[in-house]
């Protein structure tokens, strides 16, 4: 796999769950080439944060110009403050720097997050933090695709129709 590829293992799930659920309004932290595209193609709004590499945020900037896409940077975890406690969206994508503290502090915002680049071993380490917050949702890993993607979902027919499908495997919270 070269590592163009690698970096673009996330698109097949997220063309999966968007056949079972239709997106509208999405919040992404880490903007790129993939998934910022993909979305623009199949979403009414997309809000992107970057908060790892700063020339990486401006590429995508001048990039990707689009009325539905805001794209903000902000450093670290300080662009977790970006998601606010009222917002809610129909999906929530990580794939950025500090991953775990932006997947956490997406629980409760969409009934679907989706994480990039989160393998068996960071799960087994305890990455998610704080099991209330996720309570109601359920994991679900494609370790069809290395890394691996993982998927969060709270909607019960979503959950029913993803654990039907033999590339993912469902984890234990």
């Amino acid at each position: 796999m070269s590592k163009e590829e690698e970096y673009a293992t996330h698109l097949p799930i997220l063309k999966d769950i968007y056949t079972l659920a239709k997106f509208k309004n999405i919040f992404e932290f880490g903007c790129g080439n993939y998934s910022t595209k993909f979305f623009l193609e199949v979403c009414d709004k997309l809000t992107s944060i970057e908060n790892f590499d700063k020339s990486w945020y401006d590429k995508i900037k001048q990039e990707i110009v689009s009325d539905k896409f805001t794209i903000l940077y902000s450093a670290g975890t300080s662009a977790i403050g970006h998601l606010k406690d009222d917002d809610q969206y129909d999906l929530i994508f990580v794939d950025s720097g500090h991953r775990q503290a932006c997947m956490n502090a997406s629980f409760g915002h969409a009934p679907i997050i989706i994480v990039h680049d989160l393998g068996l071993r960071r799960i087994k380490r305890g990455f998610v933090n704080d099991k209330n917050k996720c309570a109601g949702y359920k994991m679900f890993t494609n370790l069809k695709y290395c890394p691996a993607t993982s998927v969060f979902l709270k909607d019960a027919s979503l959950i029913e129709q993803l654990a039907k499908n033999p590339d993912y495997r469902q984890i234990p919270l």
